[in-house]
């Protein structure tokens, strides 16, 4: 089930059960109070008329003889008075009558206002009332009572003879179909109020359901194109809610993992993926900027470009280097070499940067080995052009050196500087005076000395341009 139809039911059922819940309270405290109006009606119909009966004479009431007189009949007149006076749009009482106690749980009727026949109650005729009567007092009916004629609310109230002694009751009866009607009006109205309510909070509940949801969906579509690589996507809601802060966040998100994929895709053209995924999965991060550090670093260099490069136009040298760059440095970076710098033709790499590697001098006598052998490729691939014949010299030497982020605020490069790197350098030099293809320094050559695929040829003392001291050198090939 979708996650929009959840919620929907989700606040259909809330809003359903609480309306009803509503209802039904509103509905119980609304018929309490319609029958305690009802209630305090008819005591006080019953209590207001029993004051107009005479007492003393309804007390001489006794046998049917006494219902022959004129004082009798104008009892019932008085009754019938009472009872249709109070028949009224909000209360109409049905019967009205007097009957009196002769034991604790006997009562029978003295006068009854009823002109049916069928329905009139005579004196002596027996009258049940309910367990809660009270003969001392006025009183009315709790809950409905039922008899032969119906359902009924009934009130009494004491008729007061001779010494203030009680000698009959007044009893004044409204029909509980009138309550009932009263009730159903009000339940009518209550149904109404809620089925109103329900219609607004189903229109509500999809309202906000189809808010939710659409939010949802466009941080979710968001979140699908991030997944897929896409860091320019960016979540756009005007919403100050949880939903709005959660796309600020993911933009936020965003933004920075933007920043960390230029990063490293800038850094990704000076060290190998090797080196970079190392990086990236440490705990620690690789420190970047100046530190003092042993290093190995490789300088190569075309010979005798500047002679070839006059002989052709500025877009065939770009093209011959680019093609070039691409060989040399997918061979640094597959032996974890960082590179630091284009040099014309040249190229300035350093192994052991950013990352430590146990195996820099080897790794940095394989990238010399292979880049040789590459350009031999290479050579066979351009026979019969302007480079089928190009020569490379490399020097390689091992030793202390600055690396790190070294410039301005306004530019930085990630680089080597010291005497190692100029050793290097000038090894490198060294390939075109004594024709050969790779030069190393004693510290490097320690290291290797007994790979067993590799042969050296000791060069003895070389002096280097710029430096007091010689060094001692050797070439170095393939078996």
């Amino acid at each position: 089930m979708k996650y929009r139809n959840k919620l929907f039911l989700s606040f259909t059922l809330i809003i359903t059960i609480s309306t009803l819940l509503a209802v039904g309270i509103l509905y119980s405290k609304g018929r309490e109070l319609v029958l305690n109006q009802i209630r305090s009606e008819l005591l006080s119909i019953a209590l207001s008329s029993s004051t107009s009966l005479d007492g003393a004479y309804i007390k001489t009431i006794k046998t049917l003889k006494d219902t022959q007189t004129e004082q009798y009949i104008n009892l019932i007149h008085q009754l019938r008075y009472i009872r249709n006076t109070n028949r009224r749009n909000d209360i109409y009482i049905t019967y009205v009558y007097v009957f009196k106690r002769i034991s604790e749980e006997n009562f029978f009727f003295i006068a009854d206002a009823e002109e049916d026949p069928a329905k009139v109650s005579l004196l002596g005729d027996p009258y049940l009332l309910s367990k809660d009567f009270n003969p001392n007092f006025a009183f009315v009916d709790k809950e409905e009572s039922k008899d032969q004629w119906g359902t009924w609310f009934s009130a009494y109230a004491p008729i007061y003879g001779p010494n203030e002694s009680i000698v009959a009751y007044l009893g004044v009866d409204y029909s509980s179909v009138s309550v009932n009607s009263e009730l159903h009006k009000l339940l009518v109205f209550s149904l109404l109020g809620f089925f109103v309510s329900c219609i607004f909070g189903f229109l509500n509940s999809n309202l906000l359901s189809r808010k939710m949801t659409t939010d949802l969906t466009l941080i979710c579509s968001c979140v699908n194109k991030i997944k897929d690589g896409n860091l320019k996507a960016r979540v756009f809601l005007d919403s100050k809610d949880e939903l709005g802060a959660l796309a600020v966040t993911i933009n936020g998100m965003v933004q920075g993992l933007e920043e960390k994929e230029r990063i490293k895709s800038g850094f990704s053209k000076y060290v190998s993926q090797h080196v970079l995924e190392k990086i990236i999965k440490s705990d620690a991060p690789a420190k970047l900027e100046g530190e003092k550090r042993k290093v190995t670093v490789l300088f190569s260099d075309i010979r005798n470009f500047t002679t070839l490069s006059e002989s052709l136009s500025p877009e065939e040298v770009v093209a011959f280097l680019n093609q070039y760059f691409e060989e040399m440095i997918g061979i640094i970076f597959h032996f974890h070499g960082t590179l630091d710098k284009f040099i014309g033709d040249g190229i300035m790499a350093e192994f052991g940067v950013p990352l430590d590697d146990q195996l820099q001098e080897v790794n940095a006598i394989e990238a010399a080995l292979t880049m040789q052998d590459s350009v031999s490729m290479l050579c066979q691939k351009w026979k019969g052009t302007r480079y089928e014949n190009i020569k490379i010299g490399i020097g390689v030497h091992t030793g202390l050196a600055v690396v790190g982020n070294i410039g301005s605020t306004q530019r930085m490069e990630y680089t080597a500087i010291g005497d190692t790197v100029n050793v290097a350098s000038r090894l490198e030099s060294q390939t075109k005076e004594i024709k050969k293809n790779i030069i190393i320094s004693h510290e490097t050559y320690e290291t290797i000395k007994n790979m067993p695929n590799l042969s050296f040829e000791p060069l003895g003392e070389i002096h280097l341009k710029g430096r007091k001291e010689p060094i001692i050198a050797y070439s170095v090939a393939r078996k």
